[in-house]
């Protein structure tokens, strides 16, 4: 009981690492978007934010899941050397491939820039951005070593350096230059100094062997889970087909709509960060007794945040952007409860790794993807960005729904996934509705929109009774310990 009450205190204490930086982070780039789309044009906003989103594919590629992998293992394993030896073999292996998927991708994409005739200031981007995508996917490995040890102050300080050091880039290249080149290269600098801050508490795990075995099993364990963060990330290639079917300057205003959206997968990492070792280091019974609990309580608080975001639209969009960006407005909601859905279907994922069957969330995932792509290809013609928004609502739900089926099959233990999606549609239902007709009056002013959001919240507490995460399965196997006495 004491161990596991431990285990309890280190990941809640890991959680609230993870949620500070995580906060801060958020807090940085909100305060510094409106300076960066008041400084550079509309069109070159839209064209760095197509070049944004498409840095994380080559992280994922050059991961293949192996951070993940190595850290489960890590914790089942109670072998002080080979968890060492285990951490060796990640960053061996995330080096390799960060430098291989990214010399392929700049020579791809090179090629693709010489044949179709793209500015050199293009060019230069592209080659600053696999620089600063690789850089991130060898901060990553050493962000994965230090969770796998439980240091999760020192692992959310090295994700903070990097993100704050980004941030602050951005704002000093928005106002100095402005161009792609410039705006690109804020990433290279902030991942750079990820990977020092990783590297000086990280310098131990260096001196160990790796082990070739070790990497083909992380490999196997864990390519299904890059295979569903490609299609997750495939959602955001939407961006190029809002270039394609309407216009440049839209992709400016669809992206502002989704940087409000951006705390829920970050809220989302830092639970599962910290929690991933407290699960994965208990007995099967033991982690499937505290997962249900968990589970509700991360529900209610990813559900929260959107129906706040939602709330709050109107004003975060003055806030964020000048008047040409007034059309996202309609868009936040849409955004929100795509990616609260998005993080509890993600955070399934710690159950379907429990039971060992990872394809689940690949077969999630690639659900999630191709019903995004088929209801955005049918609707964004007609409804343009309110179309997309609401296919990635709808395929986000989409995907919980198909996790949580396939999940059933291997899981018997308790899981609240019909409720948690009951009252998410309820909640996106309702918002979406109330901003798509959303006009200036006394009765939609920001302080009946926040008294309207304190009646949702009790209402979602009432659905779900979130509770600290875990702590009612303590307390029930003290109860039937007592019992059996």
């Amino acid at each position: 009981m004491t161990e596991a009450r431990a285990g309890l205190t280190t990941a809640l204490a890991g959680t609230a690492s993870y949620s500070a930086v995580v906060g801060a982070l958020s807090a940085a780039r909100l305060v510094a978007l409106p300076f960066v789309t008041r400084a550079v044009p509309l069109e070159a906003f839209a064209a760095y934010a197509l070049t944004v989103v498409a840095l994380p594919f080559v992280v994922v590629l050059c991961d293949l899941g192996t951070g993940d992998a190595m850290v489960r293992f890590a914790a089942a394993d109670p072998s002080p050397a080979r968890r060492r030896e285990l951490a060796a073999t990640l960053i061996a292996s995330r080096v390799t491939t960060s430098l291989a998927v990214g010399g392929a991708a700049f020579l791809g994409l090179s090629l693709l820039a010489e044949r179709w005739g793209w500015s050199a200031e293009a060019e230069w981007a592209i080659g600053l951005g696999v620089i600063a995508a690789g850089a991130d996917a060898v901060a990553g490995a050493l962000t994965d070593v230090l969770r796998a040890r439980r240091r999760h102050r020192a692992a959310a300080a090295v994700i903070g350096i990097g993100g704050i050091s980004t941030t602050a880039a951005l704002l000093v290249a928005a106002n100095m230059d402005g161009s792609l080149p410039w705006l690109v290269g804020a990433h290279v600098l902030g991942a750079s100094l990820s990977v020092l801050a990783g590297l000086a508490v990280t310098h131990a795990e260096l001196r160990a062997r790796p082990d070739a075995a070790a990497w083909r099993r992380m490999l196997r364990y864990g390519t299904p889970l890059a295979a569903s963060s490609l299609g997750e990330l495939g959602l955001n290639a939407d961006r190029f087909g809002v270039q394609r079917w309407l216009s440049l300057s839209q992709v400016g205003v669809y992206h502002l709509a989704a940087v409000p959206s951006f705390l829920l997968p970050l809220a989302s990492r830092a639970v599962r960060l910290a929690f991933e070792p407290w699960l994965f280091g208990a007995s099967r019974e033991d982690a499937a007794a505290r997962f249900d609990p968990a589970f509700r309580t991360f529900a209610f608080v990813v559900t929260a945040i959107a129906m706040t975001m939602a709330a709050v639209a109107p004003e975060l969009v003055q806030l964020l952007g000048p008047p040409e960006y007034a059309a996202a407005v309609t868009l936040v909601p849409f955004f929100a409860f795509a990616e609260a859905g998005h993080a509890m279907f993600r955070f399934l994922g710690l159950a379907v790794g429990l039971v060992e069957k990872t394809w689940i969330l690949s077969v999630a995932a690639l659900l999630e993807l191709s019903a995004f792509a088929a209801l955005a290809i049918a609707s964004a013609p007609t409804f343009g960005l309110e179309g997309l928004g609401a296919s990635r609502l709808i395929a986000a739900c989409a995907a919980l729904v198909a996790c949580h089926g396939l999940l059933r099959r291997f899981w018997r233990a308790r899981l609240s996934s019909v409720r948690v999606l009951g009252l998410l549609l309820a909640a996106a239902g309702i918002s979406t509705w109330a901003l798509s007709t959303y006009t200036p009056a006394p009765w939609t002013s920001l302080g009946w929109r926040l008294s309207a959001l304190l009646v949702a919240l009790l209402i979602a507490s009432l659905v779900l009774h979130p509770t600290t995460p875990g702590l009612r399965a303590l307390l029930s196997r003290r109860r039937a310990g007592r019992g059996g006495r």
